[in-house]
């Protein structure tokens, strides 16, 4: 199912750039003949309806029209002459400037200035924050979090497409359908469930870790059919070899990708330990499998009390240290050495 899903975007993509050759009435009539074919072609080879693959269709169309966007951008940005170009301020939105020093600050709609980091800018829009920046911040820096803000929309609409699919297949599971809905459900609604706020706090203060401090790990999301088909909630890719807890390879020479199943139900260990191994008979996507269990740490208070607010760096920054050396050192765990992890919880805590 996973490879024909893929092979129809890829086809999806192709029919829609060829689309864009031809604008002429004539053209546009043989594109849309050829659209409904591709569509017929799809729904069959995935089993899912017409209906549905004209929707994945649609959705492809709005993504290819963002990178192109992103495009555009990045062409603004650069000057005749090679050099750079700070984009335009957006003055509906807060605004990031940076000292000589490299520090970053945020103009509050009162005009008191924030300090914050890049870490917490570039993972502020997972909690629906957005910024614009004066000439002050490296140009370099913008690109990034454009480039990451372009990441997270396509990454939502691919599961989209992916649970559009899931959810017209007729041959599919009913119990993973079922779990494909309460995504799709997670996802027009804002969840506050304590699990679902208590993941994201853990995935955001990781992530801002990783660019902060410049470490040897970074935070991947998972899509739908990751989540739903291997139990990965996200990835922690560690950028060089070296040696890996749990994993198969212990000593690897390449990068390795460890799979997250993050859970905060402790009563729950056993039933997740049986799903886990499970998991790990058709994993495709990552070196390995772990449930890393922690509690919540009143993750819905803290998430109540930051939404009063709104600042930079997400509910997760109201943590003690105490507490953010914990979800470090409960993650990482299974990922690197005890000396790598008391190494970096000394430099960092």
């Amino acid at each position: 199912m996973r490879e024909n899903f893929e092979q129809n975007l890829n086809t999806y993509t192709e029919t829609i750039k060829e689309s864009l050759k031809d604008l002429s009435k004539e053209g546009k009539i043989k594109s849309e003949e050829i659209r409904t074919e591709v569509i017929e072609q799809a729904s069959a080879s995935t089993h899912t309806t017409p209906e549905a693959e004209a929707t994945i269709y649609s959705i492809q169309k709005s993504k290819l029209e963002k990178l192109n966007k992103f495009k555009k951008f990045l062409g603004k940005t650069r000057s005749e002459d090679g050099g750079f170009v700070h984009p335009e301020q957006q003055p509906s939105l807060s605004k990031v400037s940076a000292d000589k020093e490299g520090n970053f600050f945020i103009t509050t709609a009162s005009g008191a200035l924030q300090k914050t980091t890049l870490g917490e800018i570039m993972t502020d829009y997972e909690w629906g924050i957005e910024y614009s920046f004066d000439p002050s911040v490296d140009i370099h820096d913008i690109r990034k979090y454009t480039l990451e803000k372009l990441k997270s929309e396509l990454r939502d609409k691919l599961d989209t497409q992916i649970i559009t699919s899931e959810l017209a297949n007729t041959r599919a599971d009913t119990f993973k359908q079922n779990a494909y809905q309460k995504i799709a459900e997670r996802s027009v609604v804002e969840s506050e469930q304590q699990g679902v706020i208590a993941e994201k706090m853990v995935k955001n203060f990781l992530k801002k870790l990783a660019i902060d401090t410049n470490a040897d790990f970074e935070i991947i999301e998972a899509d739908a059919y990751q989540d739903v088909e291997q139990k990965i909630d996200f990835i922690v890719h560690r950028k060089t070899a070296g040696h890996v807890r749990g994993a198969k390879v212990e000593e690897s020479e390449t990068a390795t990708d460890i799979g997250v199943q993050f859970t905060t139900a402790i009563g729950k260990t056993e039933h997740k330990e049986h799903q886990i191994t499970q998991s790990k008979k058709r994993l495709t996507d990552v070196d390995d499998l772990v449930l890393v269990t922690m509690p919540a740490h009143d993750a819905s208070f803290l998430y109540n009390m930051w939404k009063k607010q709104k600042t930079s760096g997400g509910p997760e920054k109201m943590w003690s240290t105490e507490i953010q050396e914990s979800v470090f050192r409960g993650v990482m765990d299974k990922v690197l050495t005890k000396e790598e992890i008391d190494q970096f919880c000394t430099k960092h805590f």
